[in-house]
């Protein structure tokens, strides 16, 4: 990486205030002699986990948004309501790059846990499950009369795992927020995630681990 310089960067608040900010800019030489303006960082900010000139605790705040609403118009109009106005396609590339930040911290077996998510001499319960649903996917040819990209509805099977903690009676304890995820990548790519989880809750200090597996007959 090689520096460009300083520039002002405007960093976006959970306030709806704009800080301005005199940062450095990191650029690869192979970009720089091919002209690719936008392919570098600010790596005084990725340091302090500021992405997309937006602070922490508004990537979360909107993240977590997207995930609760319906549609991200409507992520859209609660941040307006509170103070903050960010345009939807900001919105949306906010909650998808976050999630993909969140991903990687995943697999790396790096989760922030709390003192309630230990294992140690507990019974786990670990259970895995598919599912179905639609898929918007483009469709290639001409667009609509009004300007729209056609696309499938493809039926896709999202495969799901979960992990909670029981008591000795079988009971699902309260104290422990189960652990609910899941994926498009098959069998192999639920494994692979449910290996990040299991490494980072130190299963191997659990008192018992029960596997459930839901099978159906035809």
């Amino acid at each position: 990486m090689k520096s460009e310089g300083f520039e002002t960067v405007q960093i976006q608040t959970s306030s709806g205030c704009t800080i301005p900010i005199h940062v450095r800019y990191y650029r690869r030489a192979c970009d720089r002699r091919n002209g690719k303006r936008y392919k570098g960082l600010y790596a005084a900010l990725a340091l302090l986990g500021i992405h997309d000139r937006c602070t922490p605790i508004l990537a979360a705040m909107v993240s977590a948004w997207s995930a609760l609403l319906s549609s991200f118009e409507e992520v859209r109009q609660v941040l307006c309501d509170h103070g903050t106005i960010l345009d939807v396609k900001v919105i949306r590339k906010l909650a998808y790059r976050y999630a993909e930040r969140a991903r990687v911290v995943q697999q790396m077996g790096l989760l922030p846990l709390n003192e309630e998510d230990n294992l140690q001499g507990r019974r786990v319960v670990i259970s895995t499950d598919g599912g179905r649903t639609r898929l918007r996917e483009k469709k290639r040819g001409p667009r609509t009369a009004k300007g729209r990209t056609r696309y499938h509805g493809a039926w896709r099977e999202p495969k799901l795992l979960i992990i909670y903690v029981v008591d000795a009676h079988g009971k699902q304890e309260k104290s422990f927020a189960p652990f609910i995820d899941g994926g498009f990548n098959g069998p192999d790519g639920l494994f692979l995630l449910l290996k990040g989880y299991l490494k980072s809750l130190c299963i191997q200090k659990a008192d018992k681990v029960l596997f459930v597996g839901i099978a159906t007959q035809n």
